[in-house]
């Protein structure tokens, strides 16, 4: 059996090397983050209260966050994996070049922590429910 990280940690490296610079490379990485979540993905971003269902809607909000941080890394600082679940510690880091949280972009490289807890279909090859926070307040208090 897969591990249940193995997915998210499949995202993470296709975050890790993208150019999101241009449409064309935010395009390319959404699209395949998209592909490693099931048909009926549910999301839930706690720190905007968003929940997106299916694909379409997982398309629009990856565009979304990814869109306004280029040079995005994503550091695990930690992994808890259990049967078809998976719990990650995160560090996430980008250069503030697109409209993020409402502020335009300043050119500064932000950094903060979140936590990741995903679901799994039957063989942990696909994602079916994700659980994600970080804290808006501080990553504001980075770039304004």
């Amino acid at each position: 059996m897969n591990r249940p990280s193995g997915p998210l940690l499949r995202e993470i490296e296709l975050i890790n090397s993208a150019d999101v610079t241009t449409e064309t490379g935010l395009d390319d990485l959404v699209g395949q983050i998209v592909e490693l979540f099931a048909e009926d993905v549910q999301m839930v971003d706690l720190s905007t209260s968003k929940t997106v269902k299916g694909h379409e809607e997982m398309r629009a909000y990856c565009r979304e966050y990814f869109g306004p941080l280029s040079n995005m890394v994503i550091d695990v600082d930690k992994i808890f994996d259990a049967e078809n679940a998976t719990t990650m510690v995160l560090t996430i880091s980008g250069d503030h070049t697109g409209e993020l949280l409402g502020v335009a972009p300043t050119g500064r490289r932000v950094s903060y922590p979140a936590i990741c807890v995903m679901e799994l279909n039957e063989d942990n090859s696909k994602m079916r429910h994700e659980t994600l926070g970080y804290d808006t307040g501080f990553i504001l208090s980075q770039i304004t």
